[in-house]
């Protein structure tokens, strides 16, 4: 948990020195994707429009054994974006929201099979670039708690910075590279996001 926090700090800085604007509300806030990853949300402007600043990331490490076979699997996702979002009050603790963003991402990801004389290893590092709607609501409580959920409909573009596997079948052992390219669409559960913030006022200078 403590790498994590790291990371998105280290990407989440340029983003708040960018960020230098007179606005009349400020959003600091922490966020999770069904609980599978965790981060950073910062947003500035008006009651009516917003930029965004959003960073995430999740570390998975598995690993299981039994008396046959062992496997295991190292997964790290990063990613960054910014984007504007629309916001239409209902009341005085409703907020519906609209908006895009563009972003960001590395993954890496590690796993290994080992059965007898028989192993699988692999590995793949990936960068990922990004453009999504953003569909949600806020809810209000007291003058500074804000609570936040949003669908996220990605169209994404992944490209292989590596791609390996290692096979060993007793004596003989083969490699196989290969780079991979895709384009991604999605619009599930994966793309809902949490958010729990605290809005603050900024004075003009």
């Amino acid at each position: 948990m403590r790498k994590i926090f790291t990371l998105s700090l280290i990407i989440f800085m340029p983003f708040l020195l960018i960020a230098q604007e007179n606005g009349k509300i400020q959003e600091l806030g922490l966020t999770t994707n069904n609980l599978s990853s965790v981060g950073l949300s910062y947003r500035i402007g008006n009651n009516n429009a917003l930029w965004r600043f959003n960073t995430s990331a999740n570390n998975l490490s598995i690993m299981i054994e039994d008396n046959e076979a062992t496997s295991w699997r190292d997964h790290l996702n990063i990613s960054a974006s910014i984007g504007r979002e629309w916001r239409k009050p209902i009341g005085n603790m409703f907020e519906l929201r609209s908006g895009v963003d563009l972003g960001f991402g590395y993954a890496n990801d590690q796993l290994a099979y080992y059965f007898d004389t028989r192993s699988l290893e692999g590995k793949n590092y990936t960068l990922i670039s990004s453009i999504n709607g953003v569909f949600g609501f806020n809810f209000i409580l007291g003058k500074a708690i804000v609570l936040g959920f949003e669908v996220q409909p990605i169209v994404s573009y992944s490209f292989g910075l590596g791609d390996q596997s290692t096979v060993s079948l007793g004596s003989s052992e083969f490699t196989i590279n290969e780079k991979e390219r895709s384009f991604n669409f999605d619009l599930s559960t994966s793309s809902a996001l949490f958010s729990l913030a605290y809005r603050f006022s900024r004075s003009k200078d």
